[in-house]
């Protein structure tokens, strides 16, 4: 995967979280991350920060790459999903400037909105 436009750095207040290197345009894939899927961890688990959903009860996924880290937004600028059965695909919803920070929503599960 070429990470050649994006690169994580801090985020105000979320901590980590990925930004644009360079332009991105509308429906531009992002990134294509790989994962692995286990049983869930310990509620009190720095890792509970950085999971995704599993559709298989009881089990969670880690995104690697960079797809841990992107941080959540009410209006997002990227969408992810299931590419297929190992991979989770990014795309930029909108057309993303140099230096803005990418976020997705992580949906209405999430509560620290």
């Amino acid at each position: 995967m070429n990470f050649s436009k994006i690169h994580v750095k801090e985020s105000p207040q979320k901590g980590l979280g990925v930004f644009a290197s360079a332009n991105i345009e509308k429906d531009e894939i992002i990134e294509i991350a790989p994962f692995i899927e286990d049983v869930c961890y310990p509620k009190d688990c720095l890792l509970n920060k950085y999971i995704f959903a599993s559709p298989y009860i009881g089990k969670v996924r880690v995104i690697f790459g960079y797809g841990s880290i992107y941080n959540h937004s009410n209006t997002p600028n990227a969408s992810y999903k299931p590419y297929n059965e190992r991979y989770y695909i990014f795309t930029a919803l909108r057309r993303i400037t140099k230096d803005e920070e990418i976020c997705t929503n992580y949906g209405s599960a999430y509560l620290f909105n």
